[in-house]
C-alpha cells in the first residue's frame, strides 16, 4: 500500500501540508523523481518542500523501500502519472 505524503510533514515540525493542497496536483502530469530511502524521509521531504518554497509543485510517494519523489509538471506533454491506487494520508 502506498502513502502519499501530503499532511504529515512531523519530521521537520511541519503541518503546512493540506488536502487543499492536494488539488494542486489534479489533473496534472507528474515526472517521476529522485528515489530516497527509508531513513532518508527527512531528507525527502525538505527536498520537496524546497521545490514548495520555489513554486514547484511536487509530492511525495512513500512504498515498501522507498520514497519517491513525483514533480509536477503541467507544461511538459510527455510524462507519467503516478501509480494506480495511491491515497491521501
Amino acid at each position: 500500500m502506498l502513502r502519499l505524503k501530503v499532511s504529515d510533514l512531523h519530521p521537520l515540525g511541519q503541518t503546512s501540508y493540506t488536502l487543499a493542497r492536494w488539488a494542486t496536483f489534479q489533473n496534472k502530469r507528474f515526472m517521476r523523481g529522485r528515489e530516497f530511502s527509508k531513513d532518508q524521509e527527512v531528507l525527502a521531504v525538505k527536498s520537496c518542500r524546497q521545490l514548495l518554497d520555489q513554486g514547484e509543485c511536487c509530492l511525495l510517494v512513500e512504498d515498501l523501500d522507498t520514497w519517491t519523489l513525483w514533480l509536477c509538471r503541467p507544461q511538459v506533454t510527455e510524462g507519467t502519472l503516478p501509480p494506480q491506487g495511491v491515497g491521501v494520508a
